[in-house]
């Protein structure tokens, strides 16, 4: 990856923010866990 961003070396902040947006995350594994019942504290 370090070799991909060296063109942008004074960006790789947004570079590197660039490509985290892109879309491309690998799957969830597991379901969202339905939130708790807070009124029993």
């Amino acid at each position: 990856m370090l070799e991909l961003l060296a063109p942008y070396a004074g960006q790789r902040h947004r570079a590197a923010r660039l490509i985290l947006l892109s879309g491309r995350v690998p799957p969830r594994r597991a379901p969202r866990r339905a939130p708790g019942d807070i009124t029993r504290l």
